[in-house]
């Protein structure tokens, strides 16, 4: 599932960002991140 900000999720897990990057806020339901989730994506660390 795409959702509107960019997030590919497939039972539970984070497989792609295809957003802007910046800081990102994981969605509810996720339950694991893909091991190349964040590859395409500049992301603020946590």
């Amino acid at each position: 599932m795409d959702d509107a900000n960019g997030f590919v999720i497939e039972d539970g897990v984070l497989e792609e960002y295809t957003g802007p990057g910046g800081e990102v806020v994981i969605p509810k339901g996720v339950t694991r991140i893909g091991e190349w989730a964040f590859l395409a994506a500049p992301v603020c660390a946590a």
